[in-house]
C-alpha cells in the first residue's frame, strides 16, 4: 500500500523520479529519457540509452488509499538500445542488460526528486510496487532497425493528486496498550513506542 506522508504528486513528477532512479543505478546507459515524439530515424543516438514510455494508464478503485488520491495502475516500457559491440557480443549483452533491469525493478518504489531522502530513509513516492511483466526482443520501430532493442515491460499502481491529509495529521507520539489492561483506568500500563519518551 502507500508509503510515506503522503505528498502532492503528478505524472510529472513520477516520469522525473524514474529516469532519475535508473540513471544512478545503471551509470552506464548514456541516454535516459521519454521517447522521443519523432526521433530522426538517420539521427546517432548516444547508446546504451533506456527509452520509457507509459503505454497505459487505468484508474484502478480496489486500490483507493482514502487519502483523495487517485489510484491509476500505469503499464510502462523501457526500451533498451545498444549498438552493435566491437567483440560480438551485442546480443548476449542487450540480454544481460534486460534481466538487470527486471530484477532492479521487482517490488521498487521511487525516490521523491524533491526529497530523496537518504539510502537508509528513503522518501519515496506514493505507489504500490512495480510488478515486472517480462523482458522482450522489439523490432517492431522501424526508427531503431539499426540497434539491438529489448523492451521491459512492467506495471504499477501509484496515487495521483494532492492528498486529504498533509504530515501534521500524523501523530508524533504514539503508545502501545495490551489487552486487557487498556483503556483510561490503565494509562500507567502503557508503552511509548516512538522513542520520544522520557
Amino acid at each position: 500500500m502507500m508509503q510515506d506522508n503522503y505528498p502532492e504528486t503528478d505524472l510529472a513528477l513520477f516520469i522525473q523520479a524514474i529516469i532519475k532512479d535508473i540513471k544512478e543505478r545503471f551509470p552506464s546507459l548514456v541516454n535516459v529519457e521519454f521517447f522521443p515524439d519523432e526521433p530522426e530515424a538517420n539521427t546517432r543516438m548516444p547508446v546504451p540509452a533506456c527509452l520509457l514510455d507509459v503505454s497505459e494508464m487505468e484508474v484502478d478503485l480496489d486500490e483507493d488509499p482514502g487519502t483523495g488520491q487517485t489510484p491509476t495502475r500505469l503499464s510502462f516500457s523501457a526500451f533498451l538500445v545498444i549498438s552493435g559491440l566491437q567483440d560480438g557480443n551485442t546480443k548476449l549483452q542487450i540480454r544481460l542488460m534486460a534481466a538487470a533491469l527486471v530484477s532492479w525493478l521487482k517490488m521498487r518504489h521511487w525516490r521523491d526528486p524533491r526529497d530523496p531522502g537518504t539510502e537508509e530513509e528513503p522518501n519515496h513516492l506514493p505507489s504500490d510496487p512495480a510488478m515486472p511483466v517480462g523482458a522482450y526482443r522489439d523490432d517492431f520501430d522501424p526508427r531503431l532497425d539499426r540497434y539491438e532493442v529489448w523492451r521491459v515491460d512492467w506495471e504499477q499502481v501509484i496515487y495521483l493528486g494532492k492528498s486529504d491529509f498533509d504530515s501534521s495529521f500524523l501523530p508524533s507520539r504514539v503508545w502501545l496498550g495490551l489487552a486487557p489492561d487498556i483503556g483510561a483506568e490503565h494509562r500507567e500500563d502503557y508503552v511509548e513506542i516512538t522513542g520520544n519518551g522520557q
